[in-house]
């Protein structure tokens, strides 16, 4: 007699498992499920790549090269170690075979770090959003392929350079008041609700990747007091569908930003300058047609949070040899980037 619980997870859909116990073991799995049920246990199977020691042999016990566990667990830990094996593209030489070494799951030990961080932050706005869903897409089109670099890179960038570096950085102003009126709660309550949805999908897409870590920091997120979308576990919640955040997708406000980081990074660049003093406040002076001028002003925030600019400035004639105060930052085929330097800087 089939209990309920076996009627709700038999069959299932896709085995994992490695080539060299295709019929060892997946065969006879496939022939005792039809002899005792008369149903396929499955309809498809991934063969995923086997894992080798830094030398390319098989682990083995006769060989005795088997690499312990507890070597990674002591400096990477398993769930670290886990995402440096599906993000590292120089170790899967013909897509068969792992060679492992401990320093491909650094990267991930700091990025697994950076990510345990952030749920300690609020960030928000409609580009993080339009991301959310982007990534969304990403993962959803990567698992139907199969394309796990694709799935872990939508992933990473949408938690470290999109939500960390970006986001979290441009909302903290808005928690700076003691005493916040009416407006500023306000404010800060949209916030808390998106940062709530970023956060939450967002733990949803890495969970199949990463599934302690992220259901560690899914326990330590604050619910809504309306209960939304509040499951006990990420284990028994729903992936995200892409087609639940299709209205999110704003393709303009993508390009708008992409062009404010940009500029923001070549204004960061030249504070990494020798010498330049990054606490010095400048005026940001900008040669450049009227729609590209407007998209400074829209998001001066946003650089301002994101750089040391305390002021800018629209200019119709760019600065001219004698003016030696002015030093050129950038130039791209919208704009051209100028300060102003102070009597320190000069």
């Amino acid at each position: 007699m089939e209990t309920d619980d076996f009627k709700k997870n038999f069959p299932t859909t896709l085995l994992q498992t490695g080539h060299d116990i295709l019929f060892p073991w997946v065969v006879r799995m496939v022939m005792m499920s039809l002899e005792l049920t008369g149903r396929l246990p499955f309809t498809e199977v991934y063969l995923h790549a086997i894992i080798r020691n830094a030398d390319e042999c098989k682990m083995s016990q006769t060989l005795g090269n088997v690499i312990n566990p507890l070597d990674f667990i002591h400096d990477i830990s398993l769930e670290k170690l886990q995402e440096g094996f599906k993000s590292s593209k120089e170790d899967y030489p013909d897509g068969q075979y792992i060679n492992l070494n401990k320093f491909c799951a650094e990267p991930s030990r700091d990025f697994c770090n950076d990510l345990f961080l952030t749920g300690t932050e609020t960030p928000c706005d409609l580009w993080i959003l339009s991301r959310l869903s982007y990534a969304i897409e990403q993962c959803e089109s990567g698992f139907k392929k199969y394309q796990f670099s694709q799935i872990t890179t939508a992933i990473y960038n949408f938690w470290l350079p999109e939500l960390n570096d970006i986001y979290i950085e441009y909302v903290k102003k808005d928690f700076y008041a003691d005493k916040p009126n009416l407006e500023q709660q306000n404010r800060q309550n949209t916030i808390k609700l998106i940062l709530y949805t970023c956060l939450n999908n967002g733990l949803r897409l890495t969970t199949p990747i990463m599934p302690y870590l992220s259901e560690e920091l899914y326990q330590r997120l604050p619910k809504p007091n309306n209960g939304q979308n509040s499951s006990p576990s990420l284990c028994i919640t729903p992936y995200p569908q892409s087609s639940e955040f299709n209205q999110y997708h704003n393709k303009t406000i993508e390009k708008d930003v992409a062009t404010i980081t940009d500029a923001i990074d070549k204004i960061n660049s030249y504070y990494s300058t020798p010498g330049v003093p990054r606490h010095e406040p400048v005026t940001l002076y900008i040669k450049s047609s009227s729609s590209i001028s407007t998209l400074f002003k829209e998001y001066f925030e946003l650089i301002k949070s994101l750089t040391n600019i305390d002021n800018i400035q629209i200019i119709n004639d760019e600065p001219t040899v004698d003016q030696k105060e002015y030093i050129h930052i950038a130039t791209t085929s919208d704009y051209r980037l100028f300060f102003k330097l102070t009597d320190d800087l000069e």
